[in-house]
């Protein structure tokens, strides 16, 4: 899943609604839009306390317009490789 820092958090409403239909799946949360300071609404640790209560992965956050693409590309690899062989 990802989520935008200056949305209000709704990362329960997408957990439980991917979980309806994927009980098994294994969630990563990635922050998009970190850029965005002054319009910031979600809180890293605010982020973090929802990871730890709903057992998801907490991958960080990063802004997709600043950051070096290839920081994305390296998460994404990451998760490919270590479940592809499961």
């Amino acid at each position: 899943m990802i989520y935008q820092v200056e949305k209000v958090l709704t990362i329960i409403y997408y957990y439980d609604e991917f979980k309806k239909e994927n009980s098994n799946a294994i969630i990563y949360l990635i922050g998009n839009k970190s850029d965005l300071i002054e319009e910031r609404e979600v809180s890293i640790n605010e982020a973090k306390e929802k990871c730890d209560k709903y057992n998801i992965i907490w991958e960080g956050e990063y802004s997709a317009k600043t950051c070096n693409q290839g920081d994305l590309l390296n998460i994404f690899k990451k998760i490919i490789i270590k479940y592809a062989n499961t």
